[in-house]
């Protein structure tokens, strides 16, 4: 999407299975297989991680999550991409498999300090992850229903990110 919006240049950090078919999408994709993925060469979560440490100072923005699937060493990547975004202050769009992540793993979420500049995340959650990383964040306060407007304006400051859905049902 960052490509056909006009985005200059667009890397994507993606498993060894992944790289020839998301390269075939473009040309003018810069596609690297840093992601790690179980019995092969590519299965060192430190290595993927220092390799990507040395490329988060060229990058603008990151987004986490879209084709991540659920394999551990992924999940453990992009939980280590997380952190060097919130320590970088980079902006970051968390989709898909990254949410399904932090409802599984809230404390995969850098918890900020009180005196630290606001993070720019967005969270693009679906009625479902909306639902999950609610009860994983809030457990003690019921889901509110998407349609209700006071959803979007908690009462009280959260320690967590904000919370929004475009999905209506």
């Amino acid at each position: 999407t960052s490509h056909r919006l006009g985005a200059d240049l667009v890397f994507i950090y993606c498993t060894p299975d992944a790289a020839v078919p998301i390269k075939s999408y473009s040309p003018d994709l810069i596609v690297e297989p840093l992601i790690p993925q179980p019995s092969t060469a590519f299965s060192n979560v430190d290595s993927a991680a220092d390799r990507l440490a040395e490329r988060i100072p060229r990058l603008t923005a990151l987004s986490i999550g879209s084709g991540l699937g659920r394999a551990q060493l992924g999940l453990e990547f992009a939980s280590r991409a997380l952190s060097m975004a919130y320590k970088s202050q980079k902006p970051v769009v968390l989709d898909a498999d990254s949410l399904w992540l932090l409802s599984q793993t809230p404390s995969a979420w850098p918890r900020p300090s009180s005196d630290t500049t606001p993070w720019p995340v967005i969270l693009t959650p679906n009625a479902m992850e909306f639902h999950r990383l609610w009860k994983s964040w809030l457990p003690d306060s019921p889901v509110p229903p998407l349609t209700d407007p006071d959803a979007a304006n908690p009462k009280e400051p959260l320690d967590t990110p904000f919370l929004c859905t475009n999905d209506s049902s």
